[in-house]
């Protein structure tokens, strides 16, 4: 029983700093903000399409788990 919360102590911080959010919003150069624009993330080495979505009517996104 105690090595088995150990681990879980050890494994929970883990967890959560694996896990990102990214958020923002897309305007124009006015500084309009721009909805249903599709946004991407593209994998670094690869850049391969890892996500994507369209933005809010406000302009604005968010990736979560990352």
């Amino acid at each position: 029983m105690k090595l088995s919360f150990t681990v879980l102590l050890l494994l929970v911080p883990s967890l959560l700093l694996a896990q990102f959010r990214i958020e923002g919003t897309v305007t124009d150069p006015q500084e309009i903000p721009l909805p249903y624009v599709n946004v991407i993330l593209l994998e670094a080495a690869s850049q391969q399409v890892y996500k994507g979505m369209a933005t809010d009517e406000s302009g604005e996104f968010v990736f979560e788990q990352i």
